[in-house]
């Protein structure tokens, strides 16, 4: 090693080096966790992130100290730890591995609610999974806007469309919003909630068809109340909340087949401010997610001329 020590020269009690050497995550004492319940998440995160393996005990002692996540651990450190769980590269197999410890029900309740919540098509699978799959497109279509290359058999068409306003929109995603968080971060918050409304809107009408009228609003509602809970910013919950509240505008808008008018530009930009950037780019993460792919109906070429307009007309008129 550089510094001229030998890992005999390193004092470890506990196998630390071993574990490192073959990427597990193990709790040292009956106490690792439950001292301080954020470790559970911290546990996940890191298992995530460096793509290690939490032993039997360590999952088991996670699950057992959820339950304190609500009575031990202060709001403000729920959310810094749930922050860095959404600002990996991959934060929907974090939530995954949160649910999959039985962590969701605690930290994230109104997320939880979503799963197994069916939907009829287009989608192919249910709220939860659903939502998962849409931080996944949104991720692939953040590096597009980052400028990366994605090999996908959507991802020429929206290039085109995302291409002249790169710099800007990565302009606007990295600007810091009130409370320390970047935009970026708070459209992936966004885009964990953006169905949060279905939970509480689901219908199902004479013929088997499953609706969520309104579930837009509601889940607006919903959201601003779970990030008030996690003591958000003013600023962010805001932000956070109008993207889930218009998530539906771009979708509708090209129902109609054609680039909206300059006055529907105008009520779009109106009604959501700033965020209608980021409910642009979520848009095409969820038709993605919904149809995993662009689809053959027509729909997703529709969407770039909506999503197109509206950037046009953000950033040059």
């Amino acid at each position: 090693p550089a510094s001229g020590r030998a890992p005999a020269d390193v004092i470890d009690y506990h196998g630390g080096l071993g574990d490192l050497g073959a990427r597990v995550i193990r709790v040292i004492h009956a106490g690792s966790i439950s001292d301080d319940p954020v470790r559970a998440l911290r546990a996940a995160r890191f298992a995530v992130q460096l793509n290690f393996v939490a032993t039997a005990e360590t999952i088991a002692d996670a699950r057992a100290a959820g339950r304190l996540l609500s009575t031990h651990t202060s709001p403000e450190r729920l959310r810094d730890e749930l922050s860095r769980i959404m600002a990996l590269p991959t934060p929907a197999a974090a939530i995954a591995r949160l649910d999959d410890w039985e962590l969701l029900d605690t930290v994230l309740p109104e997320v939880a609610a979503l799963r197994g919540l069916d939907q009829s098509p287009p989608h192919h699978e249910a709220a939860l999974p659903h939502t998962l799959r849409v931080l996944r497109y949104l991720a692939q279509v953040e590096l597009m806007v980052d400028g990366a290359a994605i090999e996908t058999v959507w991802a020429e068409a929206a290039g085109r469309v995302l291409a002249p306003y790169r710099a800007r929109l990565v302009a606007h995603l990295d600007e810091g919003v009130d409370g320390g968080m970047s935009g970026r971060l708070l459209m992936r918050w966004a885009a964990l909630f953006h169905d949060a409304g279905k939970a509480l809107t689901r219908t199902v009408d004479e013929t088997g068809r499953i609706r969520f009228l309104g579930h837009d609003e509601t889940g607006a509602r919903v959201t601003a109340a779970a990030l008030n809970r996690l003591k958000f910013s003013g600023e962010a919950v805001r932000r956070v909340r109008d993207t889930v509240d218009g998530h539906m505008r771009p979708l509708l808008l090209a129902q109609e087949g054609r680039a909206p008018s300059a006055r529907a530009v105008y009520r779009y930009y109106r009604a959501l401010r700033a965020a209608g950037l980021d409910v642009g780019l979520l848009a095409l993460a969820d038709h993605l997610a919904t149809y995993d792919g662009p689809g053959h109906d027509g729909s997703w070429e529709n969407l770039l001329i909506v999503v197109a307009t509206l950037l046009e007309h953000y950033f040059e008129k």
